[in-house]
């Protein structure tokens, strides 16, 4: 055999020995024993997972540990507590467990018992403004979800939920309020902060503005606003907190749509960076702004920034401000930019690209459902 050989075959038998899984081998009477007299073992080839095997009998115990084939060991696993046989790991006095593990060394204190309830909390009166619908109540397994009713937001975005084994569920249960019922009642300073090309961007993004006035109460209790437009520069004279104060909704509105400069080209410059800065310097700064509220910023543009965002809306978000980026696609503007829009906003949640045919319904309920998560400490009522 030469040496070329003598290489290539060195070379196979390390690989199969890397690949080769190590576990934990035992055939003992109890989980103490196995550890007293068990020992590690490099597994054959084609058992690729480690094993642990738990079986009562008439009230002995039968632990066995060992290298198993992954899909055997798994698909006896799935029998622990329900699959499409009955449940086999049930705490009773024939009673066998099966566990599997990926890592080397995995199933050395593995002692595959049973610490899996049958149920998981009740889930009555969790869902005061909405409805959940479960396959299979609050027993294990079963997977749950949740819709509000109409005029209530998800506090949870995550609405899907299943009931583990353990006992608990899988992720903090959601629950549906209405923003006007935030307790306490919604408490921030809103800046709408506003650049658009055209009418027809501005007949597009009129609604979410309307909207953001008639679905969040304001007043001098609640909910501040301030609405500003921009190009080059910020546009004078804008809606600071005072002015917008005393105005009822309708009112707010109908001063919004008769002054509104909804064609911001006359520079044709479109710098959002500086915007923000005058966000941060003025507008947060001496205009109103209540010192131990939240702020909260939201950007409606159909163009990308022709100046640097990132410092000033990492300014505006390390002083504590939520800045919320609604971008609505338009056929005179490019193609939004989202990593300039990630430098804006920071997390995907607090950026929202509207297409130009519209879906306003949708759009507007994900960032106040966003709000109603971020801002508001609710409860549900009997929370698991």
């Amino acid at each position: 055999m030469g040496c070329e050989t003598l290489f290539f075959l060195a070379i196979i038998i390390s690989i199969s020995t890397i690949q080769a899984k190590i576990c934990w081998n035992c055939d003992a009477n109890s989980i103490e024993e196995c550890r007293e007299n068990g020992k590690f073992i490099t597994c054959p080839s084609f058992d690729d997972i480690c094993s642990t095997v738990v079986r009562m009998n008439q009230g002995l115990t039968k632990v066995m540990k060992g290298c198993k084939q992954q899909r055997a060991c798994l698909n006896n696993q799935i029998q622990n507590w329900g699959g499409n046989s009955s449940m086999q790991c049930d705490g009773t006095s024939s009673s066998v467990c099966r566990c599997c593990c990926f890592e080397n060394y995995c199933n050395e204190n593995v002692t595959c018992v049973r610490e899996e309830r049958t149920t998981c909390p009740a889930l009555h009166g969790v869902a005061n403004q909405g409805n959940i619908f479960c396959t299979n109540s609050n027993r294990v397994d079963s997977r749950c979800f949740l819709i509000c009713r109409r005029g209530a937001s998800l506090f949870n975005p995550k609405f899907r939920f299943r009931c583990l084994p353990n006992g608990k569920w899988s992720r903090p249960v959601p629950c549906c309020a209405e923003m006007e019922r935030c307790p306490p009642r919604l408490l921030i300073d809103l800046v709408i902060l506003m650049h658009v090309r055209d009418a027809e961007t501005f007949a597009m993004a009129f609604p979410v503005t309307t909207a953001f006035l008639e679905k969040i109460n304001f007043g001098p209790d609640s909910v501040h606003y301030s609405i500003q437009y921009y190009s080059g520069d910020i546009h004078k004279p804008a809606f600071n907190f005072r002015d917008l104060l005393n105005l009822t909704t309708d009112e707010t509105l109908e001063k919004l749509e008769s002054e509104v400069i909804y064609q911001n080209t006359a520079d044709n410059k479109v710098n959002t960076g500086a915007a923000l800065q005058y966000i941060h310097d003025v507008v947060f700064g001496s205009e109103g702004d209540r010192p131990d509220v939240r702020n909260v910023v939201v950007l409606i543009t159909d163009e990308n920034s022709d100046d640097d965002v990132k410092v000033p809306a990492k300014m505006l978000r390390d002083s504590g401000a939520f800045v919320y980026s609604y971008f609505f696609q338009s056929d005179f503007s490019a193609k939004e930019n989202m990593a300039q829009l990630r430098e804006i906003s920071a997390v995907e949640p607090h950026i929202i690209v509207v297409p130009s045919e519209g879906q306003f319904g949708v759009t507007t309920q994900s960032i106040l459902d966003d709000f109603l998560h971020n801002l508001c400490p609710v409860e549900c009522s009997g929370q698991p």
